[in-house]
């Protein structure tokens, strides 16, 4: 059980590397020949970052090379997809559905496993869990999305050193947490972020390698990633594929409903 219980909360870690487009992607009918070949992804496109650029610099130049206004556009994600997911002491992995649904700061994550299935609830103010509550951050504090907040009113943003020749900087939310974020130096995507907070008087971090992005609707979206996590002396490590992602989708109103 406290596997589990940690299983989950490594698999919601996942939702904080989850970005999308503003718009709907093609369907595969209107798809070009060309783009069903290469999957609708583009070459990497080349963002100058100089060698003395501030922080913000980097933080500004990773917003453009994400998508720019079309990115902070976002007002809610609908993600399904899989992960392979190795447990500490196994050599063998387990393969997980997930789904998450997200609207500004409220969520409702939901995985399906071999084991037993979980559900999550934010609804703003309120964290539900199947499993018992745990005290985590809403996923908009902390991940990739805090790219387009760098110059929002109580965020900021810091120095960090390069980390095997990619650019590094630091986002901190006005509640004090933080992610790293870590460069392509010719590109400006992000190709790493790592994170820390605490749950139940434990510290967790997780840091996730991209590994596959696709561009779609001038946005560039991370379609496999890896993480690694760490919790009271336990390390997970997954691999994730995001295989249906829905933008700007209406959502009921029930959908962050805590259960009674």
């Amino acid at each position: 059980m406290k596997n589990y219980l940690l299983l989950s909360v490594f698999i919601w870690c996942s939702g904080v590397n989850v970005f999308a487009q503003n718009q709907q992607p093609k369907s595969n009918q209107n798809l070009t020949k060309t783009e069903k070949m290469a999957g609708v992804s583009s070459p990497a496109k080349s963002i100058l970052i100089k060698p003395d650029a501030t922080p913000l610099d980097l933080a500004r130049a990773a917003l453009q090379a994400h998508g720019g206004e079309k990115f902070k556009a976002m007002k809610s994600l609908t993600e399904i997809g899989t992960a392979d997911v190795s447990m500490p002491g196994s050599v063998q992995s387990m393969t997980v559905g997930y789904k998450l649904i997200m609207a500004g700061d409220k969520f409702r994550f939901e995985i399906n496993s071999p084991l037993a299935n979980f559900e999550q609830i934010y609804d703003g103010e309120n964290l539900y869990s199947s499993r018992g509550g745990s005290d985590i951050p809403p996923l908009s504090k902390l991940g990739i999305n805090l790219i387009a907040k760098a110059e929002d009113k109580g965020y900021s943003v810091s120095a960090l050193p390069d980390k095997k020749k990619r650019r590094g900087f630091r986002i901190t939310t006005p509640e004090g947490y933080s992610t790293d974020f870590y460069l392509d130096p010719t590109t400006a995507q992000v190709m790493s972020f790592e994170a820390k907070f605490t749950v139940r008087d434990r510290e967790v971090s997780t840091a996730v390698e991209h590994d596959k992005f696709r561009e779609v609707e001038g946005v560039l979206v991370p379609e496999k990633f890896s993480q690694r996590f760490d919790v009271g002396g336990n390390t997970f490590y997954a691999s994730f594929k995001a295989k249906e992602v829905l933008v700007n989708a209406a959502i009921a109103d029930d959908v962050f409903a805590m259960p009674q």
